[in-house]
């Protein structure tokens, strides 16, 4: 969601605090503007079945040394909370993408979007940064392109309330959506519900 471009794995001794142990071996890892929380998590986890059997057989041998690790820059992931989850579409393309990308597959970055007689709240799993321009939150054409603040994201995987997971483009097929709805905000969709018979 920050917009880090690597991530990593550590194989350290545990202590008493949380991740404060010496560590003694690390892998990086690149993370590709098409990652999703859940492609790290899948990638990350072979990566640290891999370190920890290397570790494992380095520890068997003597061959295991820990370095202790630096405090400088140390900061901790708050929890995340559901209002943090709705996307802000005023925010520049590459954030949007970034925030939608982090919070997938759970508990998934959302928007709320008039579906024909409802207001749904669409949960968007996948996106990519493309060009365009218009009013944040406005979609700009058939594949589902929606403007942000600076630049414009396509929708590639949405999700219903209930429903299976859809290509943007296939979900604007299946409700007749047009260029030019646009997303509201969860107040502006809430108060809209709450005035409908």
């Amino acid at each position: 969601m920050a917009g880090d471009i690597e991530t990593g794995i550590d194989l350290m001794r545990l202590e008493e605090g949380l991740d404060t142990g010496p560590v003694a071996m690390r892998e990086l890892v690149p993370i590709r503007p098409e990652d999703t929380a859940g492609d790290l998590t899948n990638r990350l986890a072979t990566i640290a079945a891999e370190l920890a059997k290397l570790g494992l057989s380095k520890l068997g041998s003597g061959r295991l040394e820990f370095t202790e690790q630096s405090s400088h820059g140390v900061t901790y992931a708050h929890k995340i909370e559901k209002a943090e989850a709705e996307i802000d579409w005023t925010q520049p393309a590459d954030r949007v993408r970034n925030h939608i990308h982090g919070l997938s597959p759970s508990p998934g970055a959302f928007s709320n979007l008039s579906l024909r007689l409802t207001t749904d709240r669409l949960k968007v799993l996948r996106a990519e940064v493309v060009a365009g321009s218009g009013v944040p939150g406005t979609i700009l054409d058939k594949t589902m392109t929606v403007a942000c603040g600076d630049g414009a994201v396509r929708l590639l995987e949405v999700q219903r309330p209930g429903g299976i997971v859809v290509q943007g483009h296939e979900l604007m097929r299946q409700q007749s959506l047009s260029r030019g709805v646009t997303f509201k905000p969860r107040e502006q969709a809430s108060s809209s519900d709450e005035e409908s018979p």
